[in-house]
């Protein structure tokens, strides 16, 4: 799913992939697609969309201490809680700039979050979603965005190097894929939560194949 590569293209092209309200004009896809980027202001062409797709989101990071450190964005009860201890801030925090329509089968994410847990249970990035579909994307592509060391740095966080899990003590229930910070994924989720903690976006991209082209 995306706006044609090359070729003919229309704004009917970009109002299939991202909707709206017809009569269409270029202003309503003003940021439409943050990973790509498309524009976010001022005059654009069409060939700006080539390629551009609605399963794109940006993360401007929020921050939650309680029990566990946690960087990211997260709805209310969205997130992963490791403990069962009292005092848990269940609040959102951060934001996203789409939630809906990202996934296969029409999955809403409901958080993008590293997180410092306590014990023994070290750094975990986590993208959790309302619907129990462990089918619903195979990457999660991460670009560094707003400067910083990182800016322009992609991480390919892979669901085979995941495990797929009910998130506790979400409401309403959640699940997703939790990646632990092990050899291999070690360098892509220090990388992000130095760039997050720095209260630095990110934007990120579903996808179902290794599509290296974006």
């Amino acid at each position: 799913m995306s706006v044609t590569a090359s070729g003919s293209i229309s704004i009917g092209n970009i109002a299939n992939e991202f909707g709206g309200v017809a009569p269409h004009s270029m202003s309503e896809y003003w940021a439409a697609d943050p990973y790509k980027p498309t524009p976010i202001v001022g005059p654009s062409s069409l060939s700006n969309f080539y390629g551009s797709s609605v399963r794109t989101s940006q993360i401007t990071p929020g921050y939650s201490s309680d029990y566990t450190t946690r960087y990211g964005w997260s709805a209310y009860r969205g997130s992963y809680y490791s403990s069962a201890e009292e005092g848990h801030d269940f609040s959102e925090f951060g934001d996203a700039s789409r939630t809906m329509n990202l996934m296969e089968d029409g999955n809403q994410m409901c958080c993008f979050v590293l997180s410092m847990g306590g014990y023994f249970e070290g750094l975990k990035f986590v993208v959790g979603m309302r619907g129990n579909n462990s089918d619903a994307f195979e990457i999660c592509r991460v670009k560094a965005l707003g400067g910083g060391t990182y800016d322009g740095t992609v991480w390919d966080m892979r669901t085979e190097d995941a495990t797929w899990a009910a998130l506790p003590r979400t409401n309403p229930a959640a699940y997703g894929w939790v990646w632990s910070n092990t050899n291999t994924n070690a360098v892509s989720m220090n990388g992000m939560w130095s760039h997050l903690s720095s209260d630095r976006p990110v934007a990120i991209m579903f996808n179902q194949t290794d599509d290296r082209n974006r």
